[in-house]
């Protein structure tokens, strides 16, 4: 299953759960076993490892990726409290670690807090409030960016930068679609039959064309592919990324369990940034170590010094490019040498490692 069709899971069993919950006397660690556990499992973590995930008395999960603190959560029996926002313990968590987001939950709600002026200090609103219990697929679809195998959390950033209005919008839209709502069956039966009787059929109709629609090539947009021009930031392309509809077999993620392999684009890849770099920083400096999900170039031999990584296993290839510690900007890539046309953030980036290598 994926991290999508856990958390649908998940949603799809809260009427079961919530019951067994007394709201008069609802607990902090019934909400944490009965609800917040299973979401940060169906997010892809592993909850009883501690290189994954943390449990302490300052916070109540910390998430790691490839050993950095990146998520906390903080779990409340209610959200009641004025604002609802990081107390004071979440926020201390946040400035000693540097975790690029927090969470504040009770288990039904999940507002999601970061730093988006990199003041150091977490921001008084959420920029994303997911309620699980209004079953809005495009809000799920979201939740699932903070998932292990795809965290990303730079674009739950650029859709929250489109102002709430832009994404009450696009729920809005995906209700209509998802019923499809009568108003809009109405409308298009105005326009495709304005003469013939608006009847059950019609509406069956109109709910295969609509899943006919989202299945299609034309549901996103596709044109970067094929474009020549210099690699595009993924930020900039539809906020949506399945696998392309003509290539069902290959997985946007390889099995977790199966073995890592090393491919030869990797490798190209690999002596690509070497050339691009190597009058930045000494070449000896620079090392890779191969993942599941991607292919890291490193500095020092140190996991947590990241030059890049090449997101090369998947349909839509990417390289993401480091400009701190956790902040990784991902590029869209038709092909290895594509690499090419990242020479100035790849060297930026180098040129970070290079200056910290001389203060030492």
């Amino acid at each position: 299953m994926t991290v999508d069709d856990r958390i649908r899971a998940l949603v799809a069993n809260l009427p079961n759960v919530l019951p067994t919950l007394d709201p008069s006397a609802r607990s902090k660690p019934a909400i944490v076993h009965a609800l917040v556990m299973p979401l940060i499992a169906a997010l892809g973590y592993a909850l009883f490892d501690p290189r994954e995930v943390v449990r302490d008395a300052e916070v109540d999960f910390t998430i790691f990726l490839e050993g950095i603190p990146t998520l906390l959560f903080e779990v409340r029996s209610s959200l009641a409290t004025p604002a609802g926002g990081p107390g004071p313990a979440l926020s201390r968590a946040h400035a000693s670690t540097r975790a690029r987001a927090v969470i504040v939950t009770d288990g039904v709600v999940y507002r999601l807090y970061t730093d988006t002026r990199n003041r150091g200090v977490l921001d008084d609103e959420p920029v994303r409030v997911f309620d699980l219990q209004t079953k809005d697929a495009a809000l799920l679809e979201d939740l699932g960016r903070l998932g292990k195998a795809d965290f990303d959390l730079d674009a739950l950033l650029a859709a929250a930068r489109l102002g709430p209005r832009a994404n009450a919008l696009e729920s809005a839209l995906a209700g209509l679609l998802a019923g499809p709502d009568p108003e809009l069956v109405a409308l298009l039966h105005r326009r495709v039959d304005p003469d013939g009787a608006l009847d059950p059929d019609f509406r069956r109709d109109v709910s295969r064309a609509v899943a006919h629609l989202r299945a299609s090539p034309a549901w996103v947009d596709s044109s970067l592919e094929s474009r020549s021009d210099p690699a595009l930031p993924a930020e900039d392309d539809e906020p949506d990324e399945p696998d392309e509809p003509d290539e069902p077999d290959e997985p946007d993620e390889p099995d977790e369990d199966g073995p890592i392999v090393t491919t030869e684009d990797e490798l190209a890849g690999y002596a690509l940034v070497r050339e691009l770099v190597g009058d930045v920083i000494p070449l000896a400096r620079l090392g890779y170590r191969d993942h599941q999900r991607f292919f890291a170039i490193i500095v020092d031999g140190d996991e947590h010094k990241i030059l890049c990584r090449l997101h090369f296993n998947r349909v839509r290839r990417y390289v993401g490019i480091f400009h701190g510690p956790t902040r990784e900007r991902k590029y869209r890539v038709a092909k290895v040498e594509t690499i090419e046309q990242l020479r100035e953030p790849l060297r930026e980036a180098a040129r970070r490692w290079a200056s910290e290598g001389e203060q030492r």
